[in-house]
């Protein structure tokens, strides 16, 4: 969520089919359809109530998508963050509303839209802004999909508060009142650390969900943009809290989102960056853990010379990360602290310009100004990151506006700091917006044509007085050379709003064919509304447009089909099987430029496309090996997947056993098999370790590995989780509690 949002709108998005093509903009050649002459491509417009107790609800600003009722069908959420119901005496409470999917056309018009709503969700009270911020994820392991939604609360002058509501619940009732208790969890903002006892800290200015420990069930990151740091030192430096997702009903009901009441706590490296100004998360490493994303819309740049140019930090969870993460949540919280001034970050990307703000919106509106997704199709998520101040970097100009994809490898999260001011390799300018658009207000990834590499959709809301438009780029192949200029010099696709200053192109989302028959893009328009059915200003509204014509205008790349990682020991024989697809023409050759030493590429049926990469390393072989395969077709086009090849042990633990030695020194001996002599690592959740012990008697054949390892720590670790790393080839056991 890019800027705060006093208010939510949301509205349906509509289908396009092929009609007129009109010339919105002489540079873009495909798709191109301005809603307002009402092209068939437009599936529905759903609008808006507007009929409470003020005349602005901006229903439609922030959209998401899950499933709620566990049908398998896609449902979709909506929000409507100042909306008062007819009845209601608390102005601005705020509302989300979820509809079911229903594999079928919707209706075209609906006015107002929540009457057709399956579930209705009141915020907590007067001025709540319940829906400021929406995130689907399954955060209680029950395999459905549940919703987390802030509200920013005037009432506490912005002080902030998440909710957690249960799909379970969404799919039982047709109303959750957040007033009466009828959510699984509320997380408060802190009244510490703060400016001034909770006040302007917008906790739940955005959120973010992921598997950050990598245990399964979703976890959830929630931005507090204008904390003091925990202890209130460090002004306007931002901060961000995870709260692990937690199965078997450990979610406690309140909580508070301090260091001891978050699972971890991250905080902004210094003062005034705003640290959390939108979060993320994915894998852009390939190692299977999602990373977290945190943009700084304050931040100035590697020589604090570049004012608001912004950045955006990742950070890894995975083996040789600062912080361990529990393996598996407890009701009580872990209560970690990542300090980033102290810690740094696992890679770090500055932004281009003074004013630039990447990852940040240039209004109050919805959607996301990060997300993550195969662009270029090689196997491994990028990061796209929309930048709207991109331009002018004069204060509060609306600006061009760019689009950024910052490339996801093995080794993107091992410290790298990437300058955007400067052509790399390791990211490029896709597009530049025109003057006054603000590109990248909010952005989106999705494989639209299911070619293995995912679209990038872009809303830019501020074009045409406000009038707003969305694009769509299709995937590419990363540029062999780096560049300062676009990669995309025109969309694929582009669609215009209906009417000025209605702010098409607030947040876009893909829904699926499961939600209404077909697949189709759906475009928040919060400032929207069915004029000529009274005239209500800020009502807002969905428009679906149909994805098929838009479809038929990608360009289509051969694809690669193949497992993304796989682990070996030395010694042991292993394969990967390979299908090359067509884009399109024919598949006309599959080879690898870097194949390694131990490892063949070798045809299995060359006409369907099937190749087996066959895999024999020696202990020489040991660490981390990143085999680029590519296909080319006879267009011309290729694509590039990368398979992360890691030779090396996987420690196990057997046994473990705890011995007290003197005063409160406490001795661990660990058994199993895998651990690395002179270099495995022993971890404990929460406990300062010593140094590790390698007895002589233990080491296998060969002096590579060890059977048995010893350490000592002062306190107590029964109950916590221990875990062995090897940190050359970053290969960890599974967690084993200390008895």
């Amino acid at each position: 969520m890019p800027g705060f949002k006093p208010l939510v709108v949301a509205a349906f998005v509509a289908v396009l089919c092929l009609s007129i093509v009109f010339p919105v903009r002489a540079d873009v050649r495909e798709y191109v359809r301005d809603l307002k002459l009402a092209p068939a491509d437009v599936r529905f417009r759903h609008s808006g109530h507007q009929g409470g107790r003020g005349s602005d609800e901006f229903y439609g600003r922030e959209l998401a998508t899950g499933d709620f009722n566990n049908d398998g069908l896609q449902d979709l959420a909506v929000t409507a963050d100042t909306d008062t119901a007819q009845e209601d005496t608390s102005f601005g409470r705020g509302f989300v509303y979820v509809y079911f999917g229903r594999n079928t056309a919707f209706p075209a018009e609906v006015d107002p839209a929540e009457d057709l709503a399956d579930c209705r969700l009141y915020g907590e009270g007067f001025f709540a802004h319940f829906g400021t911020e929406i995130e689907a994820g399954d955060f209680d392991g029950d395999g459905v999909d549940d919703l987390a939604i802030s509200q920013i609360e005037n009432t506490t002058v912005y002080r902030g508060a998440v909710f957690i509501i249960s799909g379970t619940s969404i799919a039982a009732n047709h109303e959750l009142h957040m007033d009466r208790g009828e959510y699984m969890t509320r997380i408060a903002g802190r009244t510490v650390g703060t400016r001034d006892n909770g006040k302007y800290l917008f906790f739940g200015f955005a959120l973010a969900a992921g598997d950050f420990n990598g245990d399964g069930i979703d976890d959830l990151a929630s931005s507090s943009l204008g904390g003091y740091g925990f202890d209130g030192t460090r002004p306007e430096s931002g901060d961000v809290e995870v709260f692990l997702g937690r199965a078997g009903g450990l979610w406690p009901r309140e909580m508070t989102a301090t260091v001891a009441g978050s699972d971890l706590f991250v905080l902004g490296r210094r003062n005034n960056i705003h640290f959390g100004s939108e979060v993320g998360a994915g894998d852009v490493n390939g190692d299977g853990r999602d990373e977290l994303i945190v943009a700084s819309y304050g931040s100035n740049g590697p020589d604090n010379l570049r004012s608001f140019s912004g950045d955006v930090s990742v950070y890894d969870f995975g083996p040789g990360s600062p912080v361990t993460l529990p393996a598996s949540a407890s009701a009580q919280p872990a209560g970690l602290l990542w300090d980033t001034a102290t810690r740094g970050q696992s890679a770090l990307v500055w932004g281009p310009l003074h004013g630039a703000r990447i990852g940040s919106s240039a209004s109050d509106g919805g959607g996301t100004g990060i997300d993550v997704g195969d662009f270029d199709g090689d196997g491994v998520n990028d990061i796209l990151i929309g930048s709207p101040f991109y331009g002018d970097p004069a204060p509060n100009a609306k600006n061009n506006g760019a689009l950024f994809v910052v490339w996801g490898s093995s080794g993107l999260t091992s410290g790298t700091t990437i300058d955007l001011a400067e052509p790399t390799a390791l990211a490029t300018l896709l597009a530049v917006g025109g003057p006054g658009e603000s590109l990248g207000d909010t952005v989106r990834l999705s494989d639209l044509n299911d070619d293995g590499r995912f679209e990038a959709l872009a809303g830019a809301p501020d074009a045409s007085d406000e009038k707003g438009y969305i694009t769509v780029y299709g995937g590419r192949s990363r540029p062999s050379q780096p560049s300062g200029d676009p990669l995309a010099a025109n969309p694929d696709a582009l669609v215009r709003g209906i009417d000025p200053i209605w702010r098409f192109g607030d947040d876009v989302i893909v829904l699926e064919p499961t939600f209404s028959g077909e697949r189709m893009i759906a475009v928040g328009t919060p400032n929207g509304g069915f004029v000529p059915l009274g005239g209500r200003g800020y009502a807002g509204e969905v428009d679906a447009i149909s994805a098929a014509p838009i479809v038929d205008t990608l360009p289509k790349s051969p694809s690669i089909v193949a497992a993304s990682s796989i682990v070996l020991a030395p010694n042991a024989v292993g394969s990967v099987q390979i299908e090359a697809k067509p884009g399109s023409g024919v598949i006309t050759s599959l080879n690898s430029p870097n194949l390694p030493s131990f490892a063949a590429l070798q045809p299995v049926d060359v006409a369907t496309g099937l190749y087996v990469l066959v895999l024999n390393p020696t202990v020489g072989d040991r660490g981390k090996h990143d085999v680029a395969i590519v296909a080319t077709d006879s267009s011309g086009a290729s694509s590039t997947r990368h398979i992360l090849v890691t030779v090396g042990y996987t420690p196990v633990v057997s046994a473990i056993r705890v011995k007290a030695v003197t005063g409160s020194t406490i001795k661990i001996t660990i058994e199993g098999t895998g651990f690395i002599n002179r270099e495995a690592v022993v971890t404990i959740d929460g406990l300062s370790v010593g140094s590790v012990k390698y007895p002589s008697k233990y080491v296998d054949a060969g002096g590579v590995t060890i059977r048995r390892l010893t350490v000592k720590t002062t306190s107590s670790a029964s109950g916590r989780q221990l875990r062995v790393t090897n940190p050359s080839e970053g290969l960890t056991s599974a967690p084993v509690v200390v008895p």
